[in-house]
């Protein structure tokens, strides 16, 4: 059985190659393969994308374990932004198979131990609620990932140290974060911490009440100096249901006494 450290080498070794998502065929070109992260620059928007080695080594010690991993799974629980990437990535290695509608990795046969019943039972909930939940994943994707991309532009552009998909202690993880490093000489602190300054959270219409209290939660965590919640238009979105969304997010926001915002992709262009 390969080694992470196997599977990283043999994404060294195609750097510099042009490669497509499995899915809708769209062409990336793998630019860097680091000690901690690569960088993908997706051809459509020329935008870099950095994607964490933890996210992919993540990503196949579940295939190890399982013999399989759902495009879904990698969106909900691994990479928000990058599931096209990181399965596209680890499809290129010669022991993997991939299936579409839904995208689901398999590992070769020969290479894994049978599953047991508990794997195979969490196994079938799992694709259960892939068919049935998220069936427009791939575009609404696509809408939070051009604001997420968008708002990292513009944290740049505005001198902040941004990070996607920032990781808290416990373990949530945040959209977007614009950041300041610590002053040095300041106790409890290493060098190069950051403090947050600005926390996002980007969401379609497509999502409940429940999703948006999620991002409550997890930009309390986060503690920043200010959270926004972004509401972007997805493509099979109606203006009636983000307002709704809207609303429901701003009255459990002021009930709380929260410094958090509920912001739409318009606000996001007048950034800058």
């Amino acid at each position: 059985m390969r080694t992470f450290d196997g599977v990283w080498e043999f994404l060294r070794g195609l750097s510099g190659q042009r490669l497509h998502t499995l899915d809708q065929h769209k062409p990336f070109t793998l630019q860097e393969v680091g000690p901690s992260s690569l960088t993908v620059v997706v051809e459509e928007t020329g935008f870099p994308r950095t994607i964490r080695r933890a996210d992919c080594e993540e990503a196949w010690q579940r295939l190890v374990q399982l013999g399989r991993l759902s495009r879904s799974e990698i969106h909900r629980e691994i990479s928000k932004f990058n599931p096209a990437y990181v399965s596209s990535l680890l499809s290129q290695l010669p022991e993997i198979n991939y299936s579409l509608s839904p995208i689901v990795l398999t590992l070769n046969s020969k290479q894994t131990a049978p599953l047991s019943s508990k794997q195979i039972s969490a196994y079938k909930s799992g694709i259960t609620e892939i068919n049935s939940a998220e069936d427009e994943l791939p575009e609404t994707e696509e809408a939070e990932e051009h604001v997420a991309d968008r708002l990292v532009a513009y944290g740049h552009q505005m001198g902040f140290a941004v990070q996607k998909e920032w990781r808290t202690d416990i373990g949530n993880r945040i959209d977007v974060v614009w950041a300041t490093p610590v002053p040095q000489g300041l106790p409890g602190f290493s060098e190069g911490d950051l403090l947050p300054v600005v926390g996002f959270e980007v969401e379609t219409s497509w999502r409940t009440r429940k999703h948006i209290k999620g991002d409550i939660f997890n930009l309390q965590d986060l503690g920043p100096s200010l959270g926004v919640i972004v509401l972007c238009k997805g493509p099979n979105d109606n203006p009636e249901g983000i307002e709704s969304l809207r609303a429901a997010a701003q009255r459990y926001i002021k009930k709380l006494g929260l410094r958090i915002q509920v912001w739409s992709d318009s606000d996001v262009d007048n950034l800058l």
